[in-house]
């Protein structure tokens, strides 16, 4: 209900941790890539082994890296998911040299960027004329309880333009 079809598209988690939003995509989108990049060899062990049990390997992939090495993929990704992903798993000093990888590659006209949190919170200022955020309404109906209804409404989402 938040993302547009991603039927032929390719989805990038970047620091895809225990790589519950490659599991979800894989079940529940028609995307033809889905690629998970996580800098944890052992987090990526655990990704390969649900993956190999559920049979997600004909369109998941997980990459060992740091995505900083993967501009490729941050330039190629119809829909790039990040959630807390430089505020909480590295030092303070690399987080703005992160986001210039980020912004520096992510220019592509129609690429989706799906945040937790928003750029605004993780920037500060928006590079004038690169992204417009993309309104959705919670649907409370998909959230248990009020906590779980705070946590939708802290997704993000933009379009570049």
């Amino acid at each position: 209900k938040i993302l547009p079809s991603l039927e032929g598209k390719t989805l990038l988690d970047v620091g895809s941790r225990f790589g519950c939003v490659l599991y979800a995509a894989a079940e529940f989108t028609n995307a033809s890539r889905i690629i998970g990049v996580e800098m944890n060899s052992d987090l990526c062990t655990v990704q390969q082994a649900v993956c190999e049990q559920y049979k997600y390997t004909d369109n998941v992939e997980i990459i060992q890296s740091d995505i900083r090495a993967q501009t490729q993929l941050l330039q190629n990704a119809d829909v790039i998911m990040m959630n807390n992903v430089f505020e909480h798993f590295i030092e303070p000093e690399l987080h703005a040299k992160c986001w210039d990888v980020v912004v520096g590659n992510v220019r592509r006209k129609g690429q989706v960027l799906v945040l937790v949190p928003s750029l605004e919170e993780s920037l500060g200022d928006v590079p004038s004329g690169w992204v417009e955020e993309i309104s959705w309404d919670v649907d409370e109906e998909l959230a248990p309880d009020e906590l779980d209804v705070e946590s939708l409404r802290d997704i993000h989402l933009y379009r570049v333009l």
